[in-house]
């Protein structure tokens, strides 16, 4: 499988797995998804009306110490009530429940005198006075008042219908609705003359804060609205309270999802499938509150209460009424209350729509493709700056959306999912570089040296694998007269092992050594070559320098072998190695070459053609290296050189003028070698001018500094010519060219 392939799929794994997680919901991904709502709110929160439409009358520490401990008489809440209605306040709504009767100070005295008809007697002529829960009822009845009530587990009597009427368009949302098997109801008494009544129950998140407040809670098989949308039912003076779910008329997409909205009065409220409201919320302001003592003291100015709904609740924490908010660590449960009224009086919702979490997958998917295709095909530096601008992008989406249509949009998830693919993408393009920078190295580490191995791991692109076209420097060595060395071990194989690769070790670190590539070993014979697959503009001059080295190498590993011969007792010297190395500059191909089952990085084209033809000329020739034209210009010119001919090797139209390397570039400043060079020159001018006995002589008389120079077989060659020339003149267009072939004893 390719690497495009395995990264595509692994990327499409991703997003599955991402979005299934996003589908199953676990609760740390909600978590991010709320902590994101409540920072929208902590930078901009719904802007507090000053003229505070809902007011809490709060019966704070003040209020306990100069009426007494809670709870408190029932005729002294009904004194409340009626001073509340006196004040002007539209609606007064309890956030407590009155489930039991208040003690009734005559019954205790029946019930203690009970043995004693005489006693009771007397009781019996007493004046019957209303009871306080009867003043209390009697408060309710005179005016706009809701009372509380509580959703329970268990078991419990059968649950009255609420006050409000309930119409419910689409299917019936009973089983998206919180739902209590019973409930906790104030007094009959209390319960039939209050104008309402709501839950009180609370649905906190996870982590205990308050984000929503329903609008709808059931109780056993009745409806009841919450204390917020029974309290907005009276201020808007209407009976009905309008449900809709998705499948109403023109709602949503008619796929069942839950409850979309709940109407009351002129206010359509948008909810969650649950019928819960999400809260806008605004800071605690203390100015929301009036003592409930001010109330009942006639303190309290009318023109903070007139026209308003008032919530009568306490702020006391003994009481146990306190709740974490988005903005507030501790807020009273009765302003929340408070705050959700006043946020659906300004019709200033929040609201998270059915499509949001469909339209995050496809943000997320589209954004995480784009993304993994940018890492792919751009790199992990590009993908992040478009990561980083993708992540830009889902947050200012989601925050405009919040602060310009109070749009709820999660932005945790996307950046979650655009995270992940870019952990993995840059993941695997590290990792499929380095796999690829470890091909490299295996591939190249038996042709190059390890610092060029490692270059070309950091800079694959200047490795072109496919094949191209460009200049190189090639080299063919052979060891002369190895296959008579090889046959003295044919009764023992594995000294030739060793024998082959204590010689090819030293002669491929020369090459290696000087940057050049080893492309194959044809049994003591190697190839290689310069200026591929790294560029190298002196590949030339570190061909022949490699050369000189591969001279040298060989000529101390012949020392070691002498040496180990005397050690051994040998009472013959092994017999010594020696190169030819042919050397030539030209165009080539480089790039893998072989069959689909196996090929190598290899080299085709002129230059290793005639590489290869001179290191046959070099028996020939009796000289260790022979190098052409090209490589002399281009890097031998600062070495010891010499030229010997001009030939035309088999399978070249063209001629080549061939040199020899002699040595170093200290080799220079030698007399005797620099006279033998100018000498050897003349002779060569003579020869070519056809002058064949002034150039037989002159071969003639470098006989003695060539045989101190290992060039003799060199001159001997040269003065047979002559010889034969002065017998058998060549014809008379003869351009002082050789031209290489079997008859001559060439190797062509």
């Amino acid at each position: 499988m390719n690497a495009r392939l395995t990264y595509l799929i692994a990327i499409a794994t991703i997003l599955l797995v991402v979005a299934g997680v996003r589908f199953a919901d676990p609760d740390p991904l909600i978590r991010l998804r709320f902590l994101a709502f409540d920072m929208f709110q902590r930078l901009s929160s719904r802007e507090i009306d000053p003229s505070y439409p809902v007011r809490i009358v709060d019966i704070d520490q003040r209020s306990l110490a100069t009426y007494g401990r809670w709870p408190w008489p029932r005729e002294l809440l009904g004194t409340l009530v009626d001073r509340l209605g006196a004040l002007g306040v539209s609606v007064v709504a309890f956030d407590f429940v009155f489930p039991d009767p208040e003690p009734d100070p005559l019954s205790a005295l029946y019930k203690e005198f009970d043995d004693q008809p005489d006693a009771r007697a007397v009781l019996d002529q007493l004046p019957k006075q209303q009871s306080g829960d009867e003043k209390f009822a009697n408060a309710l009845r005179a005016h706009d008042v809701i009372l509380g009530a509580i959703g329970r587990g268990g078991s419990g009597a059968v649950i009255p219908g609420s006050p409000a009427a309930f119409a419910l368009l689409g299917t019936d949302p009973s089983r998206h609705v919180p739902t209590f098997p019973t409930a906790t109801l104030n007094l009959p008494m209390l319960n039939e003359a209050a104008h309402g009544i709501g839950a009180l129950n609370w649905f906190p998140e996870s982590d205990q804060i308050v984000r929503k407040v329903p609008m709808i809670t059931r109780f056993g098989t009745e409806f009841y609205p919450s204390l917020v949308a029974e309290t907005l039912r009276l201020a808007e003076n209407t009976k009905t309270i309008l449900v809709r779910s998705s499948t109403a008329s023109a709602e949503g997409s008619g796929v069942e999802s839950g409850i979309t909205s709940v109407r009351i009065g002129r206010h359509r409220i948008p909810t969650d499938r649950n019928g819960q409201v999400w809260v806008a919320f605004t800071h605690h302001r203390p100015d929301r509150y009036i003592s409930a003592a001010s109330i009942l003291d006639g303190t309290a100015k009318p023109e903070e209460l007139a026209g308003r709904i008032a919530l009568v609740g306490t702020s006391v924490a003994g009481l146990f009424d306190l709740r974490a908010t988005p903005l507030e660590a501790i807020m009273p449960g009765v302003e929340v209350h408070a705050q959700a009224i006043e946020q659906l009086m300004q019709e200033n919702y929040l609201r998270r729509p059915d499509y949001s979490t469909g339209l995050e997958i496809v943000a997320t998917v589209t954004g995480s493709v784009a993304l993994a295709a940018l890492i792919y095909y751009a790199g992990a530096f590009t993908a992040a700056l478009a990561g980083g601008l993708a992540v830009a992008i889902v947050l200012g989406v989601a925050w405009l959306g919040y602060l310009r249509f109070g749009v709820l949009l999660d932005p945790t998830f996307p950046v979650i999912g655009l995270t992940a693919v870019y952990i993995f993408g840059s993941g695997f393009l590290y990792f499929h570089t380095e796999r690829e920078r470890n091909r490299v190295r295996q591939a190249f580490s038996h042709y190059l040296s390890p610092s060029l191995v490692e270059r070309l791991a950091r800079e694959p692109e200047q490795l072109k694998l496919g094949g191209e076209t460009r200049e190189l420097t090639v080299l063919f060595s052979d060891v002369r007269g190895f296959t008579g060395i090889a046959e003295g071990y044919r009764d023992n194989p594995a000294e030739l092992i060793e024998l082959m690769n204590r010689l090819l070790t030293p002669l491929s670190d020369a090459i290696t050594e000087r940057s050049g590539t080893i492309d194959k070993y044809m049994g003591d014979a190697i190839m290689a070559f310069w200026n591929a697959p790294l560029d190298n503009p002196d590949h030339s001059r570190h061909a022949c320098e490699a050369s000189l080295q591969m001279v040298a190498r060989l000529a101390n590993l012949n020392d070691t072998r002498a040496a180990e011969a005397v050690a051994r007792g040998a009472t013959e010297a092994p017999e010594l190695l020696r190169l030819g190395i042919g050397i030539a500059t030209g165009t080539a191909i480089i790039g893998n070459m072989g069959s689909r089952m196996r090929f190598d990085y290899s080299a085709l084209g002129d230059a290793v053609n005639l590489a290869s033809r001179l290191e046959s000329l070099t028996v020939h020739y009796g000289v260790t290296s022979l190098i052409s034209e090209a490589t002399f210009r281009h890097g031998a010119q600062h070495l010891t050189v010499m030229e010997v001919d001009s030939v035309r090797v088999k399978g070249r139209r063209h001629p080549e003028r061939i040199w020899t390397i002699l040595g170093g570039e200290e080799l220079k400043h030698d007399p005797a070698t620099k006279s033998f060079i100018d000498a050897f020159a003349e002779a060569l001018e003579s020869y070519r001018h056809q002058e064949w006995p002034r150039a037989k002589d002159e071969f003639s008389a470098l006989a003695a500094a060539a045989s101190t120079m290992g060039l003799s077989k060199l001159t001997a060659l040269f003065v047979n010519r002559c010889a034969q020339f002065m017998q058998t003149p060549p014809e008379g267009d003869w351009d002082g060219i050789w031209q290489a072939n079997k008859v001559d004893g060439f190797v062509s």
